[in-house]
């Protein structure tokens, strides 16, 4: 199952990494 885990980068906007 993939999650999509929320973080923040260098411009203040929120990313989606996924995590395995």
């Amino acid at each position: 199952t993939i999650m999509a885990v929320s973080s923040w980068n260098d411009n203040g906007q929120r990313q989606f990494v996924k995590d395995p």
